[in-house]
């Protein structure tokens, strides 16, 4: 059991914005312990992928339908959350610090945790093309940038009010001020995405914790390495490993019972999702398979999907049938409460401290995905967690 595991939902990030925060007061009365705002400027799903035919409701959470292929930028989503909640966590994932200057964006997470009143979080990462190149930004040596975004923010921070001078490559201070004081004299919690030697050194060193997607993304004695890996760092650098989070965005076919679960996994929108989540380098993975990926070797989910791209009707009911029942296995963890619970467990007993739901039920049948919250709940009771109150 993992009474100690934090659990949360994605927020409705698509419009109408009154809605909203309708949906993020539900989401704090229902019980969940935090909210995932990504930064997009569109789904990784293309126009024609995800159905637009059922509206969203506020009645439930994770209820989606075609708007969620429109995107409200995160911050100023979570600046209005925070007056609408009182008690959620509100937590930006996954937001990429190159294409907002690393002082902008100390700037704009200082002035989150004072609305949110520490209730904020952000899990940064090295973004994807489809935020960049289409827009006129240009995403040369990302990894390298995000991991000297960090330091340069945690720079600022740590000397408010006083000019600092520091050499980058990319960003040089030069007697820089940061006159925004700290909320309660603690830095924002940013959480890293990603994976190598240098990132784990970052989050142990410098960051709150560590962020993941899964199952995609590891199996679970991968995870246990990576954890422990992060953990020792921290150590190295004075740091209390206990104090560092480990969070991790479910992928999730959920329903009520696993044969509809499995159903719905091969449906076009999942199928879709499972071309992509192998990993960032999708194509190499599956030909590591021995498979052929649907969009050939060199695919990779950061440099080939693009807002608002049109897909052939055909080509997306194609989808299942080119996606081997061994790569959705691998991709989407999917079932009924039980099953998936099982599934869960191997990663939170190797070291992940909470985990968002994204039930993509809802990009098949927006419908069908008003039960989210039940199935959710039964989950959670069966890690170890507090059932959700899904009466309210």
């Amino acid at each position: 059991m993992s009474s100690n595991v934090r659990f949360g939902t994605l927020g409705q990030t698509y419009p109408s914005a009154r809605q909203s925060l309708q949906v993020a007061a539900l989401a704090e009365k229902q019980g969940w312990d935090f909210l995932g705002y990504p930064d997009q400027m569109g789904s990784t799903h293309p126009e024609g992928v995800v159905p637009d035919s059922v509206a969203p409701s506020p009645t439930d959470v994770a209820v989606t339908g075609g708007l969620a292929n429109r995107w409200f930028d995160p911050l100023p989503l979570m600046g209005a959350t925070a007056m609408a909640t009182n008690t959620i966590e509100l937590q930006c994932q996954v937001i990429d610090p190159l294409r907002r200057s690393p002082s902008v964006f100390a700037q704009e997470a200082v002035t989150i945790d004072h609305l949110t009143e520490g209730r904020a979080s952000f899990c940064i990462g090295s973004g994807e093309d489809k935020q960049f190149a289409p827009f006129g930004e240009r995403r040369t040596k990302p990894g390298e940038r995000m991991r000297e975004a960090v330091r340069v923010m945690n720079a600022l921070w740590d000397s408010p009010c006083a000019p600092i001078s520091r050499d980058s490559v990319f960003w040089p201070l030069n007697d820089a001020v940061f006159p925004l004081p700290l909320y309660r004299d603690r830095k924002p919690q940013v959480l890293i995405v990603g994976g190598g030697p240098a990132i784990h050194e970052l989050a142990g060193e410098l960051c709150a914790g560590w962020y993941t997607y899964l199952p995609g993304s590891g199996d679970p004695e991968a995870i246990r390495a990576t954890v422990t890996t992060i953990r020792s760092s921290a150590e190295r650098a004075g740091r209390n490993p206990d104090d560092l989070r480990f969070g991790a965005l479910l992928l999730l076919s959920l329903a009520e019972n696993d044969e509809i679960a499995w159903g719905f996994a091969r449906t076009p929108p999942l199928a879709w999702a499972s071309c992509w989540t192998s990993g960032i380098h999708s194509g190499q993975t599956w030909k590591q398979w021995g498979l052929e990926h649907p969009f050939g070797s060199e695919a990779s989910w950061p440099k080939n999907m693009k807002v608002g791209t049109a897909v052939s009707l055909d080509l997306i009911n194609s989808l299942p049938a080119r996606v081997p029942d061994v790569v959705t296995e691998r991709t989407i963890i999917w079932g009924g409460p039980q099953r998936v619970s099982e599934r869960i467990q191997p990663y939170l007993d190797g070291g992940i401290t909470e985990v968002t739901f994204l039930n993509m039920v809802s990009w098949s049948d927006p419908a069908y995905g008003s039960h989210f919250a039940k199935h959710a709940s039964h989950v959670i009771a069966l890690l170890g967690g507090k059932p959700l109150n899904v009466g309210v």
